[in-house]
């Protein structure tokens, strides 16, 4: 009887976390994002904004589409999750953000774009996942998606518009969870992504518009960078003239497809608060890298160390989360998986080299969760674009450590390059070779030694 007594007892008195409902989850990923491109988008996204806190300094760990993802599922850098390129990864499916929560009780959507690699995009499903509803081709018209082992082809009709279709998908799923039904949703969307084919209702949005003004682009002087940067010509009249024929028009149609981005935001929140859920869900929308439009004479792609490359959007909405919040901490995207664990009471079944944001959601006094942050490219990577007349790029392997001011990258070339933040936000000016900086470059080049091969807890610096 005393134990029955105990019993009742320590039911009433259990902490609240315990028995309540376990948060869920709704991801929205880009392809290609900047964090340039949030003043085009549209009322959605700004509620979103207003709503939670967004993180100004967020970098993704390889600034390229399968080594990024497989970072945000495993929770690791790509040396050592495996994932360093978009043809390789020796790592596995079987241990990853979705296997996790699955075994906390959750459901779990893959509803868009997995990975490159199209073992993993055309199989079904990969081990974790509830709901699988993987592009098999990353476009926007014209594509099929894997819908839970049946094959669904979409047209060039303007309802098929990939992103559309995904939104809706991402809302029926959450309608048929129950209100005790924890549920973790990755809704990951192709835009911006080549070939920036905008919606027909927006086919004509920002016409006339200039993209915003960076210094860095057709950056005249490069004799500060290395050499593979050296070698490329000016995007200008004087050059190849990319600038005027592809640039420009190609960065209006990529804020033209986020618009389309925006309205599966609204999409999403409407289809939360429906089903009564918008008080238990975590909202986060990021994007798996960033882009250059001509940055240092980069016209196209990523996987670069400049900030346009590896520099994202991250904000995120929540229970608890500060409202209208903006922080200068240095994070990464693999510290959105430790996040995502603590706050569902999950646990992670490799080593996280990531982590939890959760002190940053609540507390605007909270103290900063690191100092440095590395950002990586494990192996060097080609180019192929189709730009009439330019050829292909080969940028070589590099590390990559930053503090609050300072910016250290060291190629695989064994050439280095060092920028004061604060005051050159846009990288234009290396101090390398400045001696004052000496003492700067030694220390940080002794972190970025010591983080390189890093794992676990000795990653964070």
């Amino acid at each position: 009887m005393r134990f029955v007594l105990f019993l009742i007892i320590a039911f009433f008195f259990m902490d609240e976390r315990a028995i309540a409902t376990p948060p869920n989850f709704v991801v929205i990923m880009t392809d290609d994002q900047t964090m340039e491109s949030l003043p085009f988008l549209g009322q959605a996204t700004f509620g979103l904004v207003r709503s939670g806190t967004s993180f100004h300094n967020s970098y993704v760990t390889i600034a390229l589409c399968n080594p990024s993802r497989i970072g945000f599922l495993t929770g690791q850098y790509g040396h050592n999750n495996g994932a360093i390129n978009n043809d390789l990864w020796t790592g596995s499916d079987a241990s990853t953000l979705p296997v996790w929560l699955a075994s906390r009780g959750y459901h779990t959507s893959l509803i868009g774009k997995y990975a490159w690699m199209t073992a993993r995009t055309t199989g079904y499903p990969a081990p974790g996942w509830t709901d699988w509803q993987g592009l098999l081709v990353n476009d926007y018209f014209n594509y099929q998606i894997n819908n839970n082992g049946a094959v669904e082809s979409y047209g060039s009709a303007a309802s098929d518009y990939s992103t559309d279709v995904l939104a809706s998908k991402a809302a029926a799923f959450i309608a048929a969870q129950g209100p005790s039904q924890p549920f973790f949703l990755w809704l990951t969307l192709n835009a911006p992504h080549d070939p920036f084919t905008p919606p027909p209702r927006y086919a004509t949005a920002f016409t006339g518009i200039n993209p915003p003004l960076d210094p860095s682009i057709n950056e005249a002087n490069v004799s500060d960078k290395p050499s593979w940067i050296r070698t490329l010509p000016v995007l200008g009249p004087a050059g190849s003239n990319v600038y005027g024929t592809w640039i420009v028009p190609k960065f209006l149609d990529r804020m033209r497809t986020l618009l389309a981005v925006d309205d599966a935001i609204k999409i999403v929140v409407d289809a939360l608060t429906a089903a009564g859920a918008m008080s238990n869900t975590y909202i986060i929308l990021t994007s798996d890298n960033g882009y250059m439009r001509g940055q240092h004479r980069l016209p196209y792609n990523k996987e670069n160390a400049y900030d346009p490359s590896s520099k994202v959007p991250l904000i995120i909405v929540g229970p608890g989360v500060l409202a209208e919040k903006t922080r200068a901490d240095l994070v990464l995207n693999i510290d959105l998986t430790a996040t995502i664990i603590e706050l569902a009471g999950a646990a992670s079944g490799l080593t996280l080299d990531g982590i939890s944001l959760v002190p940053l959601l609540g507390n605007p006094d909270a103290p900063a969760l690191r100092n440095h942050l590395m950002t990586e490219l494990v192996a060097g990577f080609v180019d192929a674009y189709p730009i009439p007349g330019f050829a292909n790029i080969t940028i070589p392997a590099y590390h990559a450590v930053r503090d609050r001011r300072f910016k250290y990258i060291k190629h695989g070339t064994g050439e280095i390059e060092l920028y004061d933040l604060n005051a050159d936000p846009y990288e234009l000016t290396s101090l390398h070779a400045d001696t004052a900086f000496a003492l700067t470059i030694a220390d940080m080049d002794a972190i970025l030694d010591a983080m390189k091969n890093c794992v676990g807890m000795s990653c964070l610096r």
